[in-house]
């Protein structure tokens, strides 16, 4: 199951991410060599990735979180509220925290390019998928969740099993909007 971390707060934001063109960092480390185009790439999204055997997909979207941008969702600093399972195959978490702003902050500086060249600089980032977060009002997720961009040409995908389109975020921006 992929499962997805939706981070809100009372404001009425969602911590949006902007997914890189291509990385070769994946699990902690370099790779190189290796095609890196990023799958959805370019989207914007909800941090999120598969669960692991019998792992609660809270759980599961937590990790992924913390793999993607360098944030634990503590208990202290996040509160689970909410879980959507799709028939897709995919299940969104909804976690809220105090400020999506002051989050956004941290994890751009957690996901912002470090030292040595082609590394994040905060070694929490295990899967450096995305370029920049974003605080969105919830109300106008649906002008970034689900909406495609078009690539640019360096940036078509290399692989042609890699997937550019991201069209069950439309329906996790419609849940959230609602929730």
């Amino acid at each position: 199951m992929q499962c997805y971390a939706a981070v809100l707060d009372n404001s009425n934001y969602v911590l949006v991410g902007k997914k890189r063109f291509s990385n070769n960092y994946w699990g902690g480390q370099l790779t190189p060599g290796g095609n890196g185009q990023v799958n959805a790439a370019g989207q914007y999204c909800l941090p999120g990735g598969g669960s692991n055997n019998n792992e609660p997909y809270e759980v599961a979207a937590a990790r992924e979180f913390l793999e993607e941008t360098g944030f634990l969702l503590a208990p202290h600093l996040a509160t689970f509220i909410d879980k959507y399972e799709s028939e897709e195959g995919w299940a969104l978490c909804v976690f809220k925290v105090a400020s999506v702003e002051q989050i956004a902050l941290q994890i751009n500086g957690n996901i912002s390019a470090g030292h040595p060249v082609g590394h994040p600089s905060s070694p929490n980032v295990r899967d450096w998928e995305l370029q920049r977060v974003l605080a969105v009002r919830r109300s106008n997720l649906s002008q970034f969740l689900g909406v495609f961009s078009t690539l640019p040409p360096e940036a078509t995908p290399a692989i042609p099993d890699r997937r550019n389109s991201i069209d069950w975020y439309s329906q996790m921006a419609a849940h959230l909007r609602y929730l």
